[in-house]
Formats: C-alpha cells, sequence, structure tokens
C-alpha cells in the first residue's frame, strides 16, 4: 500500500523531467511540478478516469496543443484541468497500479470488473452514511480492490462486510433497489 498524504516522487511519462505527487481521501491528488506549480485532481475524478478508459489501450496525450482525440490527453482538457497534466497523470496511473505504459505513447487501462455497480453502490451509499466515514469507505473500495476483486459479499473483508450489508438492507427498502442493481450483494448471494 502507497503512503498517503506524503508526496511521492516519479519521472513524468517521457521521463524527462521529475515531480511529485500525494494523494489524500479528502484532498484527492495534487501534483507539484516546474519551478512552484501545482495541479490538483479530485478523487472523484480520478475514479472516473480510470472508469472511463477500464481495459482500454490508448494513447497518453501529452502535447500542450495537439491531443489525439479519444487520448488521456483530451479526456483531462474536457473533464478535468485546462493545464497539460497527462504527463504527470500517466505516471501516477502507472505507479498506482491501474495502467501500464506501452510503447509509442499507449497506455493500457486495467480492466475493472465491477467498477460500475461499486461505482453506483458509493454514490447511493453517501445517502446513508456520515461524510467522514464514507471518505473512509470510497479510500478502502479504491485502495483495496473493491472495484477488482469484490464481485459478491463474501469477497469483502470482514470489516466492511457488515456495513454493506446495513446498507443493502437500506437500499432494498428505497425505489433505486427495484433498478435492479444491488442484487449481487444480497446476504447468500443474488434474489433469484
Amino acid at each position: 500500500m502507497k503512503p498517503m498524504d506524503s508526496f511521492i516522487s516519479l519521472k513524468t511519462w517521457g521521463g524527462q523531467s521529475s515531480f511529485s505527487y500525494s494523494k489524500s481521501d479528502l484532498l484527492g491528488i495534487t501534483i507539484k511540478f516546474g519551478d512552484g506549480f501545482t495541479a490538483k485532481i479530485t478523487m472523484e475524478e480520478y475514479v472516473a478516469l480510470i472508469q472511463h478508459f477500464q481495459g482500454q489501450t490508448v494513447n497518453i496525450g501529452t502535447s500542450r496543443t495537439d491531443r489525439p482525440p479519444g487520448s488521456v490527453g483530451e479526456w483531462l482538457h474536457i473533464y478535468v484541468s485546462r493545464a497539460a497534466i497527462a504527463s504527470y497523470l500517466g505516471a501516477i496511473l502507472v505507479y498506482e497500479g491501474h495502467a501500464e505504459k506501452l510503447a509509442r505513447g499507449l497506455i493500457k487501462f486495467r480492466q475493472i470488473p465491477y467498477a460500475g455497480i461499486w461505482s453506483q453502490y458509493l454514490g447511493r451509499a453517501k445517502d446513508y452514511m456520515e461524510y467522514d466515514q464514507w471518505i473512509r469507505f470510497r479510500s478502502e473500495l479504491i485502495d483495496n480492490g473493491a472495484f477488482n476483486n469484490w464481485g459478491t459479499l463474501d469477497n469483502v473483508p470482514e470489516k466492511w462486510r457488515e456495513l454493506l450489508l446495513h446498507l443493502w438492507y437500506q437500499l432494498k427498502k428505497s425505489e433505486y433497489w427495484l433498478e435492479g442493481r444491488f442484487e449481487f450483494l444480497a446476504p447468500g448471494g443474488p434474489e433469484r
């Protein structure tokens, strides 16, 4: 597990310069580069980026002016920042284990089997939790592989199982449940 709230030094995507970053549940990702410059990306934006590109191989798009369509750089420019931060974020994604650096400026994102369902679950769970508890829960999901490994309640670590069961019963009472999104978390597996 990577240290939280402390800065980690990395090389940029092209390896020509260095930068540092920290990751925090509340503050998101803070990137320090150049001569005292700082860029920030929220955890929501970071997770949205990973979910958007999951399982894909795309161009990193580090150019400040000519970002290829469909590249990480273009996505960041549209949804996160006008600043060209793909060279930093690409290196962070690889270091954090969410992607792999390939030749010719390509980045391959890991497939995240349960990303959609867990992101919906996180959104709904926020309605039933204190904010600080939700922040810790969200961090646990992201940092400990919920998006990859928690396909059923049996896969959930014991310390979160009781909370998930409580949320499962709360969600089951809501109209959102009727859309059939959370059956996989039912005790004993999906309801038949």
